[in-house]
């Protein structure tokens, strides 16, 4: 992760991973995408924005629950801009007809509001 999020092609490659069919693979993805939310000060708001588009399959999936929340959280962290977009995606996910989607989003918001964007 460390190694791969230094590189040029890390947010393809995260982008790529989390549509992949294999539960590793997606993992890795949204593991990728959480460590540049973290780490890759230079990347511009919009290097995220694709991950909002993969985020509704994501988030229906039990397995990726605890990663993908925390990922979420995590970009949501990043500054006011992208913390107002992830608010506004988990509000999203909540009219998602699954209930894990749901308890993401609530988890998601309920973390989101109590907490200040680094930036």
């Amino acid at each position: 992760m460390n190694l791969l999020s230094k590189t040029a092609i890390a947010f393809d490659k995260a982008y790529e991973y989390c549509l992949r069919k294999k539960l590793l693979l997606k993992i890795t993805g949204l593991l990728l995408i959480g460590r540049l939310a973290l780490t890759d000060r230079e990347a511009p708001d919009e290097a995220f924005d694709p991950f909002f588009e993969v985020i509704p399959p994501l988030s229906k999936d039990p397995q990726l629950s605890i990663v993908f929340t925390r990922v979420f959280i995590q970009i949501g962290m990043r500054n006011t801009n992208l913390h107002d977009m992830a608010m506004c995606h988990a509000q999203i996910l909540r009219t998602i007809d699954s209930e894990i989607a749901k308890n993401n989003a609530d988890q998601i918001i309920c973390n989101l509001q109590y907490q200040e964007p680094r930036r």
